[in-house]
């Protein structure tokens, strides 16, 4: 995980940056014989295997870094021969712990997107950050993040059910093509009953979706037709009253098959007439 902790509300310090472990220590001497062996034994193997995933909250001090958060990994870690590790360094101890531990129940949350959403979405809200800033501490792209966060725009009800019946992100991502909640319950009640896969159930909405489109192409059509007749309309009021006024205009107006044609001939030298055909000027 790395990226610049860059807020909204309010300036944080630096960036999650490298920092030789010698370089950090454990003000409370206690924590070194406080954790089980096996246990740190076990994280070590993981740290070796999987390397570390979360920052270390560190504190800068005249004698290095002192440890902030997560002492039992620190030491596993330690162990396990690492040499360098992620850290944020922390002017603000409880805001900062605040987000790494909300990072934390985020990626604990990864087996249930709904709630991986809403803890994307505490993050953002809580501490003032952007898409762009939860993606970077997450390790994700901003799109991801994105996609997460419109999961939130289902129903609870939906989500519900969503989850009740084990389907996946991707079945929730197609039912968001759909605006209408009813239509996404209808949708949804075929994929529950039929057992829809996410290829069937895209399809299902592409056909929801293909049966609301005609109509909506008919009436745009329609409108765009009754807007030429009107504009045509409105021209030839304009010439009738130019013509009233004695001014000779030629007019020509055929409707072909793609495109209504509407020809005028106005005479360079304008004389205008009166009602008995004799010229005023």
């Amino acid at each position: 995980m790395s990226g610049i902790l860059t807020y909204t509300r309010k300036k944080r310090t630096g960036s999650i940056v490298k920092i030789p472990i010698n370089d950090i220590f454990i003000s409370d001497e206690n924590a070194y014989s406080s954790f089980n062996s096996v246990i740190l034994k076990q994280i070590s193997s993981s740290i070796t295997k999987y390397g570390i995933d979360d920052p270390f909250l560190v504190k800068k001090t005249e004698h290095g870094y002192n440890l902030k958060s997560d002492a039992e990994s620190f030491l596993a870690a330690k162990m396990a021969g690492i040499e360098t590790v992620p850290c944020i360094i922390s002017e603000d101890d409880k805001s900062d712990a605040g987000i790494i531990e909300q990072i934390k129940n985020i990626q604990e949350y990864g087996c249930d997107f709904f709630k991986e959403a809403e803890a994307i979405e505490k993050l953002i809200s809580k501490y003032g950050m952007t898409q762009e800033d939860a993606a970077l501490h997450l390790g994700k792209a901003q799109s991801t993040v994105a996609n997460k966060l419109r999961l939130l725009r289902l129903t609870e009800e939906e989500r519900q059910i969503i989850t009740e019946h084990h389907l996946t992100e991707r079945h929730a991502r197609a039912l968001l093509r759909l605006a209408s909640p009813d239509e996404r319950m209808c949708v949804l009640d075929m994929v529950i009953q039929y057992g829809f896969n996410v290829e069937k159930t895209e399809l299902a909405v592409d056909k929801v979706i293909g049966n609301k489109r005609p109509k909506e192409v008919y009436r745009k059509r329609t409108r765009s037709v009754h807007s030429v007749k009107s504009y045509v309309k409105t021209i030839m009021k304009a010439v009738d009253g130019l013509k009233s006024s004695g001014i000779d205009i030629e007019t020509e107006d055929s409707e072909l098959d793609n495109f209504h044609e509407l020809r005028l001939r106005i005479p360079n030298s304008i004389h205008i007439y009166d009602k008995s055909g004799e010229k005023m000027r």
